[in-house]
């Protein structure tokens, strides 16, 4: 089965829509950056309904090797269009 790497909007998304479980069906593992935990963990200290990634054994969190890039000029660039947990995704896309 192939894998994937995911941003914040997925998980919250398919969360909220009761079809979180579509991820374990289509992919073996899904990659998270720490980021994306952490801007998880922000959503359910505001009352969000977010996914309880322990609860995930598909979920992987991991983040980007070098990752000093996500706060030096190669993650500038991301920064305009996405938040941290995303530009957590577009580096380990990288990897």
């Amino acid at each position: 089965m192939a894998e994937a790497i995911s941003n914040t909007s997925p998980l919250f998304y398919l969360q909220q829509a009761g079809a979180l479980d579509w991820l374990a069906r289509l992919f073996s593992d899904v990659w998270i950056p720490g980021a994306v935990v952490q801007e998880l963990a922000a959503g359910k200290r505001q009352g969000c309904d977010v996914p309880d990634l322990k609860a995930c054994p598909w979920a992987r969190v991991r983040d980007p090797h070098d990752a000093a890039q996500q706060s030096g000029a190669g993650s500038a660039q991301l920064d305009g269009v996405t938040g941290w947990g995303g530009a957590g995704a577009a580096l380990l896309s990288k990897e």
